[in-house]
């Protein structure tokens, strides 16, 4: 059971030390109140030691911030925020998991699973840069399509064709879908970005590829949501076909050992 706090407070958790979380999280455990003596013993348990005095000063820190309150002489327990932040935690750490071991890519199906994804969330994007985009906006993305023009089939090339989606998405005006395709999408994809570029430069059409860059900055700056998104379809439902045609005709061993090389 969880105690309540004093008086309800608005504190920002995301500074906790390494050592108020462990002792939050220590409390966790117990659904009666605890005193510093168990607390310090529990740490002790799991191999960091802490003196007693050192717990009853860090316990007096959470008390102060709403997270724990001493109930009598016989202890301390966690208040319902105190609770929830170990709850929310621990959730956290098991989404953060799962999508690690997600995106722990050993084959190119992985990789085409993951641009598929891509191209849904940009289609989207695409949609709202067409309704939200500023004049740096479109500033940045034509000279994006400038610079990749002219290193087009160079080694300098790789970078401004994965720059131009990070700034559509930018574009976007949406913190959540940029969240999103920075921590899900184009840092996992990114260091595939080389192989990936030389796949289209093998199977596809670079050019082309620059071609369809412009075509989308035109539609949003024309303020044509649908027909940048289905720019944006066909320019990736293309890059996805040239990597599967390339899982299809390639050595399986050298897709394999590309693969190795760059994870």
């Amino acid at each position: 059971m969880a105690a309540t706090a004093p008086e309800s407070r608005k504190v920002d958790y995301t500074h906790l030390t390494a050592e108020e979380f462990r002792l939050i999280r220590i409390l966790s455990d117990f659904e009666t109140p605890t005193g510093a003596r168990v607390v310090t013993r529990r740490a002790l348990d799991e191999g960091v030691e802490f003196s007693e005095a050192t717990v009853s000063r860090i316990l007096l820190r959470l008390d102060r911030m709403g997270l724990t309150t001493r109930v009598e002489r016989k202890g301390r327990m966690l208040t319902n925020e105190g609770r929830q932040l170990v709850e929310d935690t621990q959730q956290s750490r098991l989404v953060h998991d799962e999508l690690r071991q997600a995106l722990n890519i050993t084959d190119v199906n992985q990789l085409v699973d993951l641009l598929r994804a891509r191209r849904g969330l940009e289609q989207e994007a695409a949609i709202l840069a067409a309704q939200h985009s500023t004049a740096e906006d479109l500033q940045a993305l034509r000279s994006n399509v400038d610079l990749y023009r002219r290193t087009i089939g160079t080694r300098a090339g790789t970078n401004p064709g994965m720059e131009f989606h990070r700034l559509l998405i930018r574009a976007a005006h949406s913190p959540l879908l940029e969240a999103i395709a920075r921590t899900i999408l184009y840092d996992p994809v990114e260091k595939f970005e080389p192989a990936l570029s030389a796949i289209v430069g093998e199977h596809g059409d670079l050019e082309q590829a620059v071609n369809q860059h412009a075509e989308i900055v035109d539609a949003v700056e024309a303020g044509d949501a649908e027909v940048a998104r289905r720019l944006v379809h066909t320019h990736l439902s293309d890059f996805l076909e040239e990597a599967d045609a390339f899982t299809k005709h390639a050595n399986p061993s050298v897709v394999h050992r590309l693969l190795a090389l760059i994870r």
